[in-house]
């Protein structure tokens, strides 16, 4: 066997014995480029995180929901809505837990706006609520013009109206309630 061996080709040393910034400078951007890189990974990795704290962190009566949560305790004496849904295809796991109300009308309710109810889904679709109860509401569920929702193992009880209403809402399940 032969092996052939050349030496590489040397670039003659610059005039005067100093190399050109050119390619100091292009590493200078490639550095700055990778960082930014980084730092953006960083900062969508903290904001998804943040999230998912959002979402552990205990409820209030009231709270809007815009991602999957489970409640770590009963929400008691709500003075009007107990969870209001405002995302589409997220789950609401109430873990067992109740979701009631202060049982006293709501009297300040405008026009067009949903008052006193345990759960409220107005207009998102694919959402799951599970497991746990609601009570002393004018109404415990209300789903309107939403698709594809299931609720699933809810126990609605002392209403001062319906339990669960699906209005003008198609393709939903209601499970073992």
């Amino acid at each position: 066997y032969r092996v052939a061996w050349r030496a590489p080709a040397v670039s003659p040393e610059p005039e005067g014995g100093v190399m050109s910034a050119k390619p100091r400078v292009d590493a200078v951007r490639a550095t700055v480029v990778a960082l930014a890189g980084i730092l953006a990974f960083a900062l969508v990795a903290l904001a998804s995180l943040g999230g998912a704290e959002a979402a552990r962190q205990q409820l209030s009566c009231g709270d809007t929901i815009t991602a999957d949560t489970t409640l770590d305790g009963d929400l008691l004496d709500c003075p009007n809505n107990g969870l209001v849904i405002d995302a589409d295809d997220i789950t609401i796991d109430l873990n067992g837990h109740r979701i009631d109300s202060d049982s006293s009308p709501f009297a300040s309710c405008g026009q067009n706006e949903f008052c006193d109810i345990g759960l409220l889904n107005r207009g998102h679709d694919g959402i799951t609520v599970r497991d746990g109860s609601v009570r002393e509401f004018a109404f415990g569920v209300l789903l309107v013009s939403a698709r594809h929702n299931r609720v699933v193992e809810i126990t609605v009880s002392r209403s001062a109206g319906t339990g669960i209403i699906l209005f003008r809402s198609s393709r939903n399940r209601v499970i073992r309630n």
